[in-house]
């Protein structure tokens, strides 16, 4: 039986974006996602073309994090260039 002051363990959700090393788009991309509640951490890999971002299950769901990812995608520029990734 698990102590019930244990919390659930962060999340997260992979995704590539096409030409992320836009010097300009990035860090307000980055910045967006930061603002939402939920999301703990925003890590980019340029040179892979692909971002993870760490979330926390009881304050924000998948499918709301990834609604806000395509919503800050669009914003900065990189709309139709954000592809979710399913695997780990």
């Amino acid at each position: 039986m698990s102590d019930s002051s244990e919390r659930p363990r962060p999340r997260e959700v992979r995704f590539s974006v096409a030409s992320i090393s836009c010097v300009a788009c990035t860090p307000a991309f980055k910045k967006g996602l930061m603002r939402t509640e939920g999301i703990n951490e925003v890590k980019q890999l340029p040179m892979l073309n692909k971002v993870v971002v760490e979330y926390d299950p009881e304050r924000a769901s998948e499918v709301e994090v990834e609604r806000r990812i395509f919503e800050v995608a669009d914003r900065v520029g990189f709309k139709g260039k954000v592809h979710i990734s399913r695997r780990g």
